[in-house]
């Protein structure tokens, strides 16, 4: 598509796809020649198609990484004390991988539905990414919550106590006058896992926590981002703007990565114990104490 001679310099109607602009034989013939590319042009639709695929997996992707924080949860419970959550470990893992799978099934869906031709079924699809992305928004926010309502209950019964963390057996019994926390109004002695205090009271257990932390609050802020990219459409002015795309998608998920790769990794936080944790995921199965 280079500068035509004195000869082309005409306009061109009939040419399909392409519009030349109309140059007087009177102007200087470096004048620049003003190319359209017709938007039913089989590259430029190739390009969307390419595009819309690519958003599809940039979307979907941090699906994966959120499940992966998910499954440690309960384990991470179990290395303190199962009695002191609120709920039972296998719920942690049924309630999180569901809203997960249920996030993924979405955003897929979503994104596929985005490759159409019509505008008005792009707009569905684009709908039910957003539904997927904010069920993603939602379960990482009841994962927050319920991590910090657990960490608040282990610092109130330690603080009591505090040799609990580097001695395994900490013991304390809650009656109905002694506690203000209603489900721990209860005769039952708590016991933190005596078998996980030397992990507890490792550098290499806090950095695990601190990274999965991390990884987590990038992710959020992703996800957050996201949503309210799409809400705008793929023609919005955020969806368009690259720095902000580069800080909020890239660099987070970046960090995220980063930090589960390494000292986030469960591999590397339980030590190779991952397995003596393990719990019956349904009833029938095994029981343990707090399952």
């Amino acid at each position: 598509m280079g500068i035509p001679d004195r000869s082309d310099l005409r306009s061109d109607p009939g040419s399909p796809g392409v519009h030349r602009a109309h140059l007087h034989a009177a102007e200087p013939v470096h004048r620049p020649v003003v190319y359209h590319v017709h938007p039913r042009s089989p590259s430029l639709q190739t390009l969307i198609l390419t595009k819309k695929r690519y958003l599809v997996c940039l979307t979907i992707a941090p699906a994966f990484l959120s499940g992966a924080i998910y499954v440690s949860l309960a384990r991470i419970v179990g290395a303190y004390s199962a009695p002191l959550s609120r709920l039972k470990q296998r719920s942690y893992s049924l309630i999180f991988i569901s809203f997960d799978i249920i996030s993924l099934l979405l955003q897929a869906a979503g994104g596929a539905i985005t490759t159409s031709n019509s505008a008005s079924t792009v707009q569905s699809g684009i709908n039910i990414m957003i539904a997927g992305l904010s069920s993603q928004v939602a379960s990482l926010t009841l994962y927050i919550v319920i991590c910090l309502d657990f960490a608040f209950r282990v610092y109130r019964l330690t603080s009591n106590n505090p040799s609990a963390g580097t001695t395994g057996g900490f013991r304390m019994t809650h009656t109905k006058n002694e506690s203000d926390t209603p489900d721990l109004n209860t005769d039952e002695l708590i016991t933190l896992n005596p078998e996980f205090a030397a992990l507890r009271a490792s550098t290499r257990w806090k950095a695990f926590l601190g990274c999965q932390g991390l990884a987590v609050v990038c992710i959020y802020i992703r996800s957050c981002f996201r949503v309210a990219e799409l809400c705008g459409g793929f023609s919005s002015k955020l969806a368009n703007d690259q720095t902000t795309f580069m800080v909020l998608e890239g660099m987070m998920i970046s960090i995220a990565v980063i930090a589960m790769s390494t000292w986030g990794h469960p591999g590397v936080g339980f030590g190779g114990r991952w397995t003596d944790l393990d719990y019956p995921m349904f009833k029938f199965g095994k029981k343990r104490g707090g399952v």
